[in-house]
């Protein structure tokens, strides 16, 4: 019976109520809105890739931003399959409610591509606009540039989320966006900075381009998991976050006794 309830929780079929209707909502909106601007800022400018690289930056870094701003308190702004497994890895996250979020951030981002190349004048898509892709550097390459990349962007979300952390007084969204901006000022001529797979997924599906694909899910999958573990077990204030539960569950039983 132990076994069972620990492979209940760990599935998390109690996490599927009303509520989980309005995170999906808001992570799908999220990655629609987020993949949109962005994808729509390389079409634009893909003729010279030089002079794309800072308008492409901030045009992906800003939509973050804004977007978390909105949907932060709703679902806590993973917009990227990265995030969300990093946070089932240690345990802050069960198993269907990431998968839940994996899928509607893909349908996002695939609803995204296909509205950029419905009305985008020209080819757009069909030149592989939008598609991530290793340009200046090799697959290899690419791939730990990704994986590095995607490290720093989930640390700093790590810490913008973390609850004990009281000495922050910036907004969170906005310095986890300035993390992808300086991700694609240093990557988009190496491996496109996609830094998440679903926004890779979205316009490499619509463009039926899958070349080199498996980086951008393998590449962002392992810099979260691994900036997600190194956060969690090695960054955080243990302590701290103890302290924190404890008074949460003093809370609780005071409140539960006074009911």
């Amino acid at each position: 019976m132990a076994k069972i309830s620990n492979f209940e929780e760990f599935i998390g079929l109690s996490d599927f109520d009303v509520e989980i209707w309005r995170m999906l909502l808001a992570e799908f909106l999220g990655t629609f809105f987020y993949v949109f601007v962005g994808v729509v800022s390389t079409v634009s400018l893909s003729q010279n890739l030089m002079t794309s690289v800072v308008p492409v930056a901030f045009a992906f870094g800003l939509a973050m931003s804004s977007i978390s701003h909105v949907v932060n308190r709703a679902s806590g702004a993973h917009l990227n399959p990265a995030v969300s497994i990093g946070r089932l890895v240690v345990g802050q996250m069960k198993f269907l409610k990431c998968l839940c979020y994996i899928l509607v951030q893909c349908i996002g981002s695939c609803l995204a591509a296909f509205l950029v190349e419905s009305i985008c004048p020209g080819p757009s898509l069909e030149r592989t606009d939008g598609v991530t892709r290793p340009l200046y550097m090799g697959v290899w390459e690419a791939l730990l540039l990704e994986m590095f990349i995607t490290f720093i962007m989930v640390m700093v979300y790590k810490s913008m989320a973390d609850p004990t952390r009281d000495d922050l007084h910036l907004s969170g969204p906005l310095v986890v966006g300035l993390s992808i901006t300086a991700g694609h000022l240093v990557g988009y001529l190496c491996s496109s900075a996609s830094m998440n797979p679903a926004r890779s997924f979205g316009p490499a599906l619509v463009n039926l381009n899958f070349n080199d694909h498996w980086i951008y899910w393998v590449g962002p999958i392992l810099g979260g998991v691994i900036a997600s573990v190194c956060y969690h077990f090695g960054v955080q204030d243990r302590a701290a976050l103890k302290r924190r539960r404890s008074r949460r569950n003093s809370a609780r039983r005071k409140s539960s006794l006074n009911t």
